[in-house]
């Protein structure tokens, strides 16, 4: 049986993928725009998940080998919603519930978040990947 503790250690790791798969995108982004990559880094630094990958995808299609699916880019644009779900809304589906009601209401979070975490850790170790492998190859 799944407590509250494991929820909260289940969600931070789901917020910790969300932001490292961010910041993996922008620092490919930068890497992949040319020239100067700190600059690049800053520049991009200001930009919303969602337009951080659709300016990847544009460079990232442009080359003879995506290092991205479309079915990944699908994926990347998703986890905005995922990651506001969690962070905005993800306690209070099951905390305001009627109290005959709040374990089920939890079970079926924990569900959905388990899923969740298990795609965002799937996406961060693809994101990661592909920052390491770029930035290796490209120093």
């Amino acid at each position: 049986m799944q407590t509250e503790k494991d929820f909260h250690l289940m969600l931070g790791e789901t917020i910790k993928y969300c932001q490292c798969i961010e910041h993996d995108i922008k620092m490919i982004y930068a890497g992949i725009r040319g020239g100067n990559i700190r600059a690049n880094m800053i520049a991009i630094e200001k930009e919303t998940l969602g337009s951080a990958v659709t300016l990847l995808k544009e460079l990232d299609n442009m080359r003879s080998k995506p290092y991205f699916t479309y079915a990944d880019y699908g994926t990347l644009f998703g986890i905005t919603k995922i990651r506001n779900y969690w962070a905005h809304q993800g306690y209070v589906d099951y905390i305001y519930q009627p109290r005959e009601t709040v374990r089920a209401k939890f079970d079926a979070q924990f569900q959905k978040l388990t899923a969740d975490h298990d795609k965002m850790k799937r996406l961060h170790e693809i994101t990661e990947g592909v920052r390491l492998d770029f930035f290796k190859s490209n120093t």
